[in-house]
């Protein structure tokens, strides 16, 4: 489909997947998020290993290669006419998967991410873009074929999958502005911490063309940071980003300023802020009794 407002529209199965005017929104912060935590905390690594599982339409993918110090990309899509469509009708996934870092596989992927654990494979960012894993109809719960990438066994493997030293998993997580949803946001934080993450946060993305106008990310980190306690070091922007200084806010803005390539909706300050929820939202998630200071 084509708008004169949003562009090309592309829809799946009768679900609306982006529209080229408000597609950065959404796969710029699942992108970049990740990135800059990790170099916040570690610096550029060399040749940094990401996987990304779903995203067919390959934004997610051509926003990771605006990073020089990536050395490798596994993208990984079920649906194969996604990438097919996608190549022929959105400007940067044209040639996205011709690009010598990225590594495309037609395939399941809760098969893949076991398969590569088995072979003692590892990864420094895993990126999740996948579709809805449930809906309610009539009060009945329908699963959907992506529901197995939101099981307790799955991000346990993926958890594995990370380098011990530093791993950093990022995923779609829903709208909290649907009941059933927020029930889940919920349980999901739970389950990742028992697992072992650590700074576990539910991130707010603005998206006009999605449901409620509003959908969120998990992000989790494999490993505490010995140094969280405060490792911003302008005092400045340490004041202007408030909480969560346990990040290098002023590298991450260093970095962002002279990043190859430029961003439509990702900067430092919205990945700041992206983490400020709504008061009931936020206490209805906290509402375990875990200190929500330490993981904000």
């Amino acid at each position: 489909y084509e708008s004169p407002h949003y562009g090309k529209i592309f829809i799946l199965d009768e679900c609306l997947q982006l529209t080229e005017r408000d597609a950065s929104h959404y796969n710029e912060m699942l992108a970049h998020v990740p990135v800059m935590e990790y170099i916040a905390q570690q610096g550029k690594p060399h040749q940094m290993k990401v996987l990304v599982l779903g995203g067919g339409d390959g934004y997610v993918v051509s926003e990771l290669l605006k990073h020089d110090f990536i050395g490798s990309i596994d993208h990984i899509e079920l649906d194969e006419e996604v990438i097919k469509v996608s190549k022929n009708n959105f400007p940067w996934a044209k040639n996205v998967w011709e690009q010598d870092r990225v590594n495309l596989h037609i395939q399941d992927g809760a098969t893949f991410v076991k398969e590569k654990l088995a072979a003692g494979a590892s990864y420094h960012l895993i990126i999740q873009d996948a579709s809805d894993p449930f809906f309610i109809e009539d009060g009945e719960l329908i699963l959907l074929p992506s529901h197995v990438l939101y099981t307790n066994s799955h991000f346990k493997t993926m958890h594995d999958l990370l380098k011990p030293e530093k791993g950093i998993l990022l995923f779609q997580a829903e709208t909290y502005n649907i009941p059933s949803n927020l029930d889940e946001i919920k349980k999901w934080r739970t389950d990742l911490s028992e697992i072992g993450f650590e700074k576990v946060r539910y991130g707010s993305i603005s998206i006009g063309t999605y449901p409620t106008g509003q959908i969120g990310f998990y992000i989790a980190h494999t490993e505490e940071d010995p140094n969280d306690e405060k490792v911003c070091k302008d005092e400045s922007t340490c004041d202007d980003f408030g909480m969560m200084d346990w990040l290098d806010w002023s590298a991450i803005s260093q970095y962002f300023n002279d990043m190859p390539g430029k961003t439509k909706y990702y900067h430092p300050r919205i990945h700041r802020s992206s983490f400020d929820l709504p008061l009931w939202v936020e206490e209805f998630i906290f509402s375990d009794g875990v200190d929500t200071e330490t993981d904000r």
